[in-house]
């Protein structure tokens, strides 16, 4: 199997088993108990992943084990790759809708092929389900502060239930979208009484609270285990903002800034990369970031309820980010996967930006064209960006 350190850790202790020693010195299976499935956890145990898949694979090993293959790594990989495809066209649909529809186009496309997306879109762990449903949550988040009704606050709860179970760590993303929230009922036009705000505040709570009386029950136990792993070494340690860097280099050419390992190859760092085509350089670290900085500008001129679910992205990161700093808790980058959301909305939007701003600039009948066009160079330019290495 291809199963890599975390993954193969999950399927040992949490889904499948394990091959064990037995009294008469050969092996035997000893296979994982559900009390294992939903209560051990140092921290790697994602229960929005594990528990489906752990059902999914029992239903295959039902039918289709044999002693050569007792279990099946597809099948173990099933559900984070549908959530990856899914969270391609959710975004697509949250940008299109919220900010325009070629810049929703280019935000499926770019998702598609980023790498670290990429990564995670078939790793037997929670993070992609995490996306999926951080982005749904968002679809249901919108319309709950638009219209008020309890459909859209309770979906908007089951969503954030589902991607907390995915990944614990979206807490600070969804924590900062529902302080957000709260804002914006009590400061947003449209004609409410002060009363009718107090109401849909409360259907936000309600909803919350039915979410958070599931999540808690499930994740309590978990609770003290993690926070005695967090205690370790492992963890020790401040990040400083070189850890933004690597966040960065990441989240948008899917390597580190530095090989910590070289002799392990595990797939190079963008600083020996962009030494042997400087472009790259030049095209993450300040292409990129210039157009995540016109797409926020953008997004905040026009008033984009895109700054949404974008800025709770990233900002739930920042959070993490000085929480960890404060507490002397070093974190791995991929612990935020979240805000690869907010990275993809921004930069697209300003992709879209320029593109329209070039259709105001050139008369014709080509002018129509150039937003698509702008999108489509700079896919095609990215996508070879993440290719060359």
């Amino acid at each position: 199997h291809s199963l890599w350190s975390d993954e193969e850790y999950t399927v040992r202790t949490h889904i499948w088993g394990k091959m064990v020693e037995a009294a008469d010195g050969g092996l035997e299976y000893e296979p994982v108990t559900w009390q294992d499935t939903f209560f051990r956890n140092k921290l790697n145990n994602h229960l929005g992943f594990t528990i489906p898949t752990r059902v999914l694979h029992g239903a295959w090993a039902r039918f289709g084990a044999t002693a050569e293959r007792p279990f099946s790594e597809p099948v173990l990989r099933a559900l984070p790759l549908l959530a990856s495809l899914g969270s391609i066209l959710l975004i697509g649909i949250l940008v299109a809708r919220y900010a325009d529809p070629i810049s929703g186009l280019g935000a499926a496309f770019f998702l598609a092929i980023n790498p670290w997306h990429l990564r995670y879109s078939v790793e037997a762990r929670g993070y992609s389900g995490a996306i999926f449903f951080l982005l749904l949550a968002f679809l249901f988040l919108i319309p709950a502060l638009q219209r008020g009704r309890w459909r859209d606050w309770l979906a908007f709860a089951a969503c954030e239930l589902l991607a907390l179970l995915c990944v614990p760590g979206s807490v600070y993303a969804l924590g900062l979208a529902n302080a957000v929230a709260v804002a914006l009922i009590f400061s947003m036009g449209g004609g409410r009484t002060l009363e009718a705000r107090v109401i849909i505040c409360g259907r936000m709570l309600v909803a919350n609270v039915l979410a958070a009386m599931i999540f808690i029950q499930l994740i309590a136990p978990s609770i003290p285990q993690i926070a005695d792993y967090l205690l370790t070494d492992h963890f020790t340690g401040h990040m400083r903002l070189a850890w933004w860097r690597e966040v960065w280099t990441l989240f948008t050419s899917g390597l580190p800034v530095t090989d910590a390992s070289p002799g392990n190859h595990a797939g190079g760092a963008f600083s020996s990369e962009a030494e042997r085509l400087p472009w790259l350089r030049a095209f993450h670290m300040l292409g990129l970031l210039g157009l995540l900085c016109l797409g926020l500008a953008v997004a905040i001129r026009k008033r984009s309820w895109t700054l949404l679910p974008a800025l709770s992205a990233i900002g739930g990161g920042a959070i993490v980010f000085l929480q960890s700093e404060i507490t002397n808790n070093s974190i791995h980058p991929w612990y935020i996967v979240f805000v690869l959301i907010g990275i993809v909305i921004f930069i697209t939007s300003g992709v879209g930006a320029l593109g329209a701003g070039l259709r105001s600039l050139v008369p014709g009948r080509f002018a129509e064209a150039l937003p698509v066009a702008t999108i489509a160079l700079f896919l095609c330019l990215y996508f070879l960006s993440t290719i060359t290495g």
